[in-house]
């Protein structure tokens, strides 16, 4: 017997990026394509695997942009599974989560293992509760969850482990868990070691996480789809990235895996060097030239979000440089959604060559004439431009 299921993560819905309202709608747009695919594929079930929502106080239009996606997958009899990520968390003051909302109103089973007298267990799904740490389908899968655990998921894992041994397997079971595996980025926090998640092998046919917005599979058996948006600039040249299709055999316990991606808004890093530019008006007419070359290369659908990056050298002040025309150059040009300029140029550094003889008001024409050497506008006649200061200065 088949089985199609959609398996999704880090959706971060309610995510307003650069406070701008369209990035706002691209999130929710992210999420409305997915449930349309999963409809049209007519899929078993779809695994949420955390970060349904960008934070765990929501605004009433984005809990209504959730509830109305998860009505029509209800409304076709698939069903949702999902865990609390780390930004789904109920405020240490609140017993309930966003999401435990949505599993009472029987929008989603929301799954977690449970602790009693400090050790762990595997409830089965409650539906008078609205509670449970596992499900099991009639098609012979069982669909257990993790939620976020932070420094606490090493420890977790192995109750985790220790549990599954004590339960009757099932011929196919899925573990969702909201957590990233090491050395995939160094910087994110609730990681486990490969060695970690090799405990929960032996009762696990396919490991679906989430957590790490960067895509990864391995040994056929952990699988990250990554975020559905890119939700910061720092992910803008990672590969492409969705959520997987996947279909499994339940005869032979095996599964087949297919990466979806799906269009997303464009994210676009532009490097301008700056060197040997000798005036404001001279990066801008260069800057325009390299804009108007980018711009022949345009292969986006749809306005892209730019961060140019200003390098190099630059030889002259900086208090000369416009960055507000420079952005309006971008706009110009490429027509953003939205454009961030950041200036990274350094400036011209020197060294002051005086013989350690001079005295003060020989020192004070090289420093005066080292530092006019430095804008290129004013190199050629440096010595006379600080002889003219000194000359002010007297």
């Amino acid at each position: 017997m088949a089985i199609r299921f959609i398996h999704a993560a880090d959706l971060h819905l309610g995510y307003q990026q650069y406070n701008h309202p369209e990035r706002y709608n691209d999130f929710g747009r992210a999420f409305e394509r997915l449930v349309d695919d999963a409809l049209a594929r007519e899929v078993d079930f779809v695994l949420l695997a955390g970060d349904l929502f960008h934070k765990r106080t929501i605004e009433p239009r984005t809990l209504l942009q959730a509830s109305y996606q998860l009505h029509r997958l209800h409304r076709a009899g698939i069903p949702v599974f999902a865990v609390e990520g780390n930004h789904d968390r109920a405020h240490y003051s609140e017993a309930l989560s966003w999401l435990g909302y949505l599993a009472e109103e029987d929008l989603l089973f929301l799954l977690d293992i449970f602790y009693q007298d400090g050790k762990p267990h595997l409830i089965p799904w409650n539906p008078e509760a609205k509670a449970g740490s596992y499900v099991d389908l009639p098609a012979g899968i069982r669909i257990l969850g993790l939620k976020y655990y932070g420094a606490s998921t090493p420890r977790v894992v192995r109750d985790l482990a220790q549990a599954l041994a004590n339960i009757t397997p099932a011929p196919y079971t899925i573990l969702m868990m909201h957590a990233g595996l090491e050395g995939i980025l160094d910087y994110y926090a609730g990681t486990l070691s490969r060695a970690q998640l090799e405990e929960l092998r032996p009762y696990v046919n396919y490991l679906a996480l989430g957590h790490i917005h960067k895509p990864f599979t391995q040994d056929d058996w952990i699988y990250n789809p990554g975020s559905l948006e890119t939700y910061s600039i720092t992910e803008a040249n990672w590969p492409e990235r969705g959520y997987f299709v996947v279909e499994v055999d339940i005869s032979q316990g095996t599964h087949q895996v297919s990466q979806i991606c799906p269009p997303r808004r464009p994210f676009l890093i532009l490097s301008f060097p700056v060197d040997r530019l000798e005036s404001p008006e001279t990066l801008y007419r260069a800057l325009k030239s390299y804009l108007e070359e980018q711009a022949s290369k345009n292969t986006w659908t749809q306005p892209p979000v730019i961060e140019l990056r200003l390098t190099g050298i630059l030889a002259f002040e900086h208090a000369d440089l416009d960055l507000s025309q420079i952005k309006l150059l971008v706009e110009e040009a490429l027509h953003p959604l939205l454009c961030n300029v950041k200036d990274t140029s350094s400036a011209n550094t020197f060294e002051v060559r005086v013989s350690h003889m001079a005295n003060r008001q020989e020192i004070e024409r090289c420093v005066l004439q080292e530092l006019l050497e430095r804008d290129a506008r004013y190199q050629a006649q440096s010595a006379h431009w600080a002889r003219a200061a000194l000359r002010l200065k007297e």
